[in-house]
């Protein structure tokens, strides 16, 4: 009987046994098979393309958008300032690069081109308007006076509308000549630049060429009397700029001297006692940083 019931607790042992190897053999098929799940899962997922950039590019083709600022009109690294004093003009990177340069003749005398202002900011309408009185007679230290004012205003976020504008008295309106219109570029700004006017592309001298420019003939490329609508100043790159003119305005010349580019335009259009020069500035043509 003890013999008996010693083989079947043996055969129950056995049983056990192979049971337990059978589960044991399914437990690592199990993880064997996960294991290889996990690994083909991994290989299914795709790697961040290589053509999505996590950094926004610093160069820009296109317009340059212009925001109006404690009566600045910023756009990428130019600045249009319009101060109580000098003249205004568009800086580059913290250089000037343009000015405006107008003044009056009247009397017997040029009347020193305005450089000091009462200005006025409307942040309401992004406009800033600076006016100058100035003689009519210079001879007359005393007499009639008439009026200028600059007034410039952030259209859209694209475009700044400026007008310069004259007025004299009416009973000294005989003693007016013209309103005298003229933009300046420094030489280290300018030179070897390209510059376009009304879709005519013209190069600026360089600074090896500038002076023995001056020796021939100073006139760029355009005649007396031609009428300008639009100019581009280095066109398609960051420091450029653009000024169009609502009314064409003739260009008596673009002429250099010693240090300086000089646009003239014809004043005898504005040989009445009250008159008014419009322009549109904007960064369309260039590339901004």
């Amino acid at each position: 009987m003890k013999h008996v019931l010693e083989k079947s607790i043996e055969s129950v042992l056995i049983r056990k046994k192979k049971s337990m190897s059978v589960v044991f053999k399914l437990c690592l098929g199990v993880l064997a098979l996960s294991g290889a799940i996990s690994a083909l899962g991994t290989e299914l997922i795709s790697p961040p393309p290589p053509f999505v950039e996590s950094k926004t590019q610093k160069t820009v083709a296109g317009s340059a958008e212009i925001t109006f600022t404690n009566g600045e009109f910023l756009a990428g690294q130019h600045t249009m300032n319009f101060p109580a004093s000098p003249a205004p003009f568009l800086s580059w990177k913290g250089q000037k690069q343009l000015d405006f340069y107008f003044r009056v003749v009247s009397g017997t005398k040029w009347i020193p081109a305005f450089s000091k202002f009462k200005t006025e900011i409307i942040p309401e309408s992004k406009t800033i308007i600076g006016r100058s009185s100035f003689l009519v007679d210079m001879a007359d230290k005393d007499g009639p006076k008439g009026m200028y004012v600059q007034k410039a205003r952030l259209a859209d976020d694209k475009h700044i509308e400026m007008e310069f504008s004259y007025k004299c008295p009416d009973d000294s309106a005989g003693k007016f000549k013209y309103f005298a219109p003229a933009l300046t570029m420094p030489r280290t700004m300018c030179a070897g630049k390209n510059f376009k006017i009304d879709g005519k592309l013209l190069t600026i001298p360089d600074e090896t060429k500038w002076l023995s420019t001056l020796e021939g003939k100073p006139v760029i490329g355009v005649g007396t009397g031609t009428k300008v609508k639009k100019l581009e100043f280095s066109p398609g790159n960051p420091e450029g700029f653009t000024l169009e003119l609502p009314t064409p305005i003739p260009v008596i010349s673009i002429r250099m001297n010693n240090k300086t580019l000089l646009i003239y335009f014809k004043s005898r259009l504005f040989a009445s006692s009250e008159g008014a020069l419009k322009m549109v500035m904007s960064f369309d043509n260039c590339a901004q940083q």
